[in-house]
């Protein structure tokens, strides 16, 4: 397909015969043409098929992008944005998912155009809000210095009757661990993170939490004490406090809904 692209055709003949042909020449052709001639020597042929060879200045990474042809960016789009494990994520994460793969001219502003042109994403969209005054910061200084937990839920009922979701983050790396989980009870709540999170990670200094019954209880607190957990909480109806796992949280129910 790219032999017939009108931008990669006359790119792929060039890379076949060898020979780079001189600016003069190049300069009927497309702006993307041209742009693929100044990247010359990243572009290589494999298997017929023209790639872009990708490497960062440390060394730490080197891999090839496919140069998508123009007929194939509607169905790259659909697999990558549209599709339902895709979930609809927004452009950054978009880009950034497609760049691991593909590569192709004014890139970024096709990926811009297609996501604002979503309608499941403009349907999801929250309206703007007005600008408030900066939240305060929480410092952390290493892994494991807090933990953040909430419940997410109800959701649909899943074939093993879970129906809402536990998630814990570490402040510092930003690592998220979800667990399904049938109900909202302190028990469960303190054997996933005791068996699912202490036993596998270690135990945090302190963890933060909502004032839900679950975190509040005597169980949780009695668990907290044993391990030398400092145990702080959100002020009331403010979730805002740990604005980072309620992001999380957001970007779970916007890929559950798509």
């Amino acid at each position: 397909m790219q032999e017939n692209d009108p931008d990669f055709g006359p790119l792929l003949k060039w890379k076949e015969s060898g020979h780079r042909p001189t600016n003069s020449d190049v300069q009927q052709n497309s702006a993307a043409t041209r742009h693929y001639w100044h990247i010359w020597d990243s572009i290589v042929i494999r298997n017929g098929l023209l790639y872009k060879q990708f490497s960062r200045k440390d060394g730490v990474e080197d891999h090839t992008k496919f140069l998508v042809p123009f007929l194939l960016k509607r169905e790259i789009f659909e697999n990558m944005h549209n599709y339902i494990l895709s979930g609809h994520l927004g452009k950054k994460k978009t880009k950034a998912k497609l760049s691991q793969r593909y590569f192709w001219y004014e890139m970024r502003e096709d990926i811009d155009i297609w996501i604002s042109q979503c309608d499941i994403c403009g349907a999801k969209k929250p309206p703007h809000k007005s600008s408030r005054a900066p939240l305060g910061t929480m410092p952390v200084g290493a892994p494991l210095d807090r933990l953040v937990t909430d419940f997410l839920g109800p959701l649909p009922t899943t074939p093993r009757c879970n129906k809402f979701i536990l998630t814990v983050t570490d402040y510092f790396t930003k690592w998220v661990e979800i667990f399904p989980v049938k109900d909202q009870t302190s028990v469960v709540c303190a054997q996933l993170i005791l068996n699912e999170v202490i036993c596998r990670f270690g135990s945090p200094l302190a963890i933060y939490s909502d004032q839900g019954r679950a975190y509040e209880s005597q169980i949780f607190q009695e668990l907290c004490k044993f391990l030398e957990i400092r145990k702080t909480r959100t002020s009331p109806r403010n979730p805002k406090c740990y604005g980072q796992t309620e992001r999380f949280n957001r970007s779970i129910i916007s890929m559950i809904k798509s």
